[in-house]
């Protein structure tokens, strides 16, 4: 895994997980899945670093191995931080290609169903302000649930990602850079 933080100012023990994971399937570049989600992560924390704000609670940046092969680094990091889970506020993970982001799943936690609305609000008009019932399995959010940490994969445009993903037409020419910059932009913000 692959880790940097910004350090929060009130509450430095509190922790909010933005993520992405690393590898790819190596039969293309990996973009749509998942290079795309990973910069974004990188130039959500950019963003956050050059706004001169500094946050309330600790946002850790994580670009998590081993995803393709059964969730590996995020199952060890969570596993590792077990002790201190409670700690962790929420995993905010982005792995569906491309696409802008839409909104979110509530993952079975409706009870956050006006928090989210309220987190989307600033950038609903980027497209993003979609708050949903249902569940999104397949990445690393779900390492986290075990633990009881609040854990989520945003909804995007799918962007062509179910015939990009794991094949060799995965590459550079499917990346958005008007959705990445979105992507990144509703990252910083919630």
């Amino acid at each position: 895994n692959t880790i940097g933080e910004i350090r929060g100012r009130e509450w430095p023990g509190q922790v909010v997980i933005l993520g992405a994971h690393l590898d790819s399937w190596d039969v293309a570049q990996g973009v749509t899945d998942n290079g795309a989600s990973s910069v974004a992560v990188l130039e959500a924390a950019r963003v956050i670093m050059a706004s001169g704000l500094a946050p309330k609670r600790t946002i850790r940046f994580i670009l998590f191995s081993g995803e393709e092969q059964g969730l590996l680094g995020s199952r060890a990091y969570a596993a590792a931080h077990a002790a201190t889970a409670d700690s962790i506020q929420a995993v905010l993970v982005l792995d569906n290609g491309t696409g802008m982001i839409t909104g979110q799943a509530l993952q079975g936690r409706d009870e956050l169903e006006q928090l989210w609305k309220d987190l989307l609000a600033p950038v609903a008009g980027l497209g993003a302000g979609v708050v949903r019932q249902g569940m999104k399995g397949g990445t690393d959010h779900l390492a986290f649930v075990p633990y009881g940490v609040p854990a989520f994969n945003f909804d995007q445009e799918t962007r062509g990602y179910n015939h990009t993903h794991h094949s060799q037409s995965d590459t550079f020419d499917k990346a958005i850079g008007s959705d990445l910059r979105q992507a990144a932009a509703v990252l910083a913000v919630t």
